[in-house]
């Protein structure tokens, strides 16, 4: 560590809960990081997120719960079980004494100091002079800047060098815990890019644990360890990026960490649904979670919801006379009319309309989630994604295919 001898520290948050006034923000949240895990939670504004951070970091008190850092309590009260055993008690450690470091949004740096006022505002326990310039330097190292940058204001560095200081102001000292408050906000599209990748390897060079805070789908699956889904002040996933992009728990987790398409089918088999978009292949076991167990094919099985990623619907380009050049599984592809089509370099996105038209879009941090109709054989939009060089475009007769499994939800 930069500015002291900390290893990375373990978190575990247990049935915390937090309100003000009448409003609930946050219902029993309870969450587990590992040493040298960088962990994101990702959910809404409003979702209770940045107080989450406040709690952890020793700024706020919960109603009820607790904290511990390497398994030892920083915070206990209300409702935790020791309590209503009669066996424990109330536990409140300073913010200072928890060593966590903090990085607010926007940075929040001292505007009258320069970086190495900055920088060198929580190092006050260091007496010696050379030696707190020398974990200043250091620190700054550590985030891409050199000295040269010691005696700049605030104004005078752009957007990325102020995230850089702030980050390197939070990791001085040493914690072995940081919190971030969506460090990444208000920074444009190309600095972003550059900036939060570059913050992620800091913190894992400096073996901090870490916890940040997002909105932003595309940040926590591509830079986290782990992702917390947080909805409506509760935790509603936590695990790999992995897990929870392709095995949402609900609908819900689904549309937070990535566009869908969501229809309604019906089991024709045991793993099959017929869908507007042709038959759809599922898991075994989703069957077994929605269903009595028949396997009949001629039986018309229970409704279920289905969602399918844009990516997981391939189109070709029909000839003239209806057929494609490619060959795929009749019973999984359909035709389609290309409506929309949205460029986005590489790759584009593009809306298709099977059969007559009956949809409803929601916009879903700017990706578009497609809700079908309950009637296979009714028309809908659906969105997919294709790579730019094919030059779809309106009124383009395609052939879709499914490819891959979808997710079954019940209705």
């Amino acid at each position: 560590m930069v500015g002291g001898d900390k290893t990375a520290r373990s978190l575990q948050i247990l049935g915390l809960s937090k309100s003000y006034g009448s409003r609930r923000v946050l219902n029993e949240v309870s969450l587990e990081v590992k040493a040298g895990e960088v962990a994101f939670v990702l959910g809404e504004s409003g979702s209770g997120k940045t107080t989450l951070l406040r709690l952890i970091a020793g700024f706020d008190q919960p109603d009820q719960g607790s904290i511990s850092i390497d398994d030892t309590p920083v915070v206990s009260c209300g409702g935790t079980p020791e309590m209503a055993n009669g066996i424990g008690r109330q536990i409140f450690v300073a913010p200072s004494r928890r060593g966590v470091g903090y990085l607010p949004q926007e940075g929040a740096l001292f505007p009258h100091l320069d970086v190495q006022g900055n920088i060198g505002f929580g190092l006050k326990s260091i007496p010696n002079k050379k030696e707190r310039l020398d974990v200043i330097e250091a620190t700054l190292l550590l985030v891409g800047l050199d000295r040269t940058f010691l005696s700049k204001r605030p104004s005078q560095l752009s957007g990325g060098e102020q995230r850089r200081v702030a980050l390197a102001r939070a990791l001085a000292p040493g914690p072995g815990l940081i919190v971030l408050d969506e460090p990444f906000t208000g920074l444009d599209t190309r600095l972003r890019e550059d900036v939060a990748p570059s913050v992620i390897d800091v913190l894992r060079t400096a073996g901090t644990t870490a916890v940040i805070v997002t909105h932003d789908q595309g940040e926590a699956l591509g830079l986290g360890d782990k992702v917390a889904i947080l909805s409506s002040g509760s935790i509603v996933q936590f695990g790999t990026p992995n897990e929870v992009y392709n095995f949402p728990r609900s609908l819900e987790v689904a549309r937070l960490v990535g566009p869908t398409n969501e229809f309604t089918g019906h089991f024709i088999t045991r793993t099959e649904l017929a869908t507007p978009v042709g038959n759809v292949q599922v898991d075994a076991q989703e069957r077994n979670s929605h269903d009595s167990g028949k396997t009949d094919p001629t039986v018309r099985g229970p409704a279920v919801e289905v969602m399918l990623r844009p990516d997981q619907l391939r189109i070709s380009v029909l000839n003239n006379g209806g057929k494609s050049e490619q060959k795929g599984d009749p019973s999984k592809e359909v035709q389609a009319t290309v409506l929309r089509v949205y460029f986005m370099g590489g790759r584009s996105k593009a809306t298709l309309l099977v059969g007559q038209a009956s949809q409803v879009e929601a916009q879903n941090h700017d990706e578009v989630t497609s809700q079908i109709s309950d009637d296979p054989h009714t028309g809908c939009e659906i969105v997919v994604q294709v790579d730019s060089t094919m030059g779809i475009k309106p009124g383009d007769r395609v052939r879709v295919e499914v490819v891959g499994q979808g997710l079954v939800f019940s209705n």
